[in-house]
């Protein structure tokens, strides 16, 4: 009864509120007491610096945590979600895939340096997780015990977590030769660069086919605050 009670109050913030800081932070004001809360959205990864530091300005404490993966991939997923969701593209035509993946939202989504940069002018990097998509697959446990730590909670019981499970899979689909040619020119540079710069997974990025199973890193690969990609 009080769950329904405390999500009845939380329905009624978000249907009837004014929608500004004051709003916001109240949908997260009354978490169980043996719980903390969040939310999340890809878009935050689009967000210009000035929105970042809005962020910042209502919750100065928060802690991020940014799990990035191969771009390719990530590309090509996206691609083949979108169509399955109803959005009208021919998955069989390069031409129209990569007007699509030129489109500045899917330009930004995949400029991990760009997000990672932009977060780290506002958030110290000790509020900051960078993880690999690619660890739900081959280390879930230990992604798993990282996101924990980092936000200073239980551990997760090990029986919850079934590597095996994939939650809203995009339909497979062979990728047109002319968009492998386009992705790997357009984000073979960033990969290179942010194996060098971070390593772990990101090492295996350039040597794994586009519709493969990600390769594992070497052992004990860290889940870290990221570095600053860029340095000034």
């Amino acid at each position: 009864m009080k769950g329904n009670l405390l999500q009845a109050i939380w329905w009624s913030k978000w249907i009837l509120g004014y929608y500004d800081e004051t709003w916001y932070c109240g949908l997260f004001s009354q978490p169980p007491m043996d719980m903390i809360c969040g939310e999340i959205t890809p878009s935050y990864s689009i967000l210009k610096s000035q929105d970042v530091a809005r962020i910042k300005a209502v919750n100065s404490e928060m802690k991020c945590i940014y799990i990035i993966r191969n771009p390719i991939e990530r590309a090509w997923s996206a691609i083949r979600f979108h169509a399955h969701s109803g959005v009208t593209i021919n998955l069989d035509s390069a031409e129209e895939i990569i007007a699509v993946l030129k489109h500045p939202g899917m330009l930004l989504r995949n400029d991990y340096e760009r997000t990672i940069d932009t977060y780290l002018k506002h958030f110290d990097r000790s509020q900051i997780l960078l993880c690999f998509y690619d660890a739900i697959k081959c280390d879930p446990l230990g992604l798993m015990a990282s996101i924990t730590n980092f936000l200073a909670i239980q551990p997760f019981n090990d029986s919850l977590i079934d590597s095996k499970v994939l939650v809203n899979p995009s339909p497979k689909h062979s990728m047109p030769i002319n968009v492998q040619d386009y992705l790997l020119e357009t984000y073979s540079p960033m990969i290179n660069r942010i194996a060098q710069t971070l390593g772990s997974y990101a090492r295996t990025w350039s040597s794994t086919e586009t519709n493969s199973t990600p390769l594992s890193p070497e052992k004990n690969s860290p889940h870290l605050p990221p570095p600053a990609l860029h340095p000034s």
